[in-house]
């Protein structure tokens, strides 16, 4: 079984793992409240393949910068690819549902 990030921060919002799969996750995206009294708002949910990136090394500027790996995320073109966002639970569960599936 592997692990996936319960909570991220990206492009300004919140995401919470909903659901994991062998080949698909589920994160809700929350955006921040404006106010410390506001309360968190749900704006979507996203799903996407599971890819999991290898640790590496690159020479960045002359310096040597080590990546961890894990869990990768999908940028803004994957959306339609490999990652999808679904105004609503009951759509993003079908979407996850036909990941799994697919082999």
């Amino acid at each position: 079984m592997r692990f996936f990030p319960l909570t991220k921060r990206y492009h300004g919002f919140d995401y919470v793992l909903a659901k994991a799969g062998e080949r698909a996750v589920i994160y809700a995206q929350y955006d921040r409240p404006k106010t410390e009294t506001d309360p968190a708002k749900l704006m979507a949910y996203e799903v996407f393949r599971v890819t999991i990136d290898a640790p590496s090394e690159r020479i960045i500027a002359g310096k040597v910068v080590h990546s961890a790996g894990g869990l990768r995320w999908p940028w803004n073109e994957a959306f339609g690819t490999w990652a999808w966002s679904c105004p609503t639970k009951e759509q993003a569960l079908k979407r996850f549902e036909q990941l799994e599936e697919d082999s």
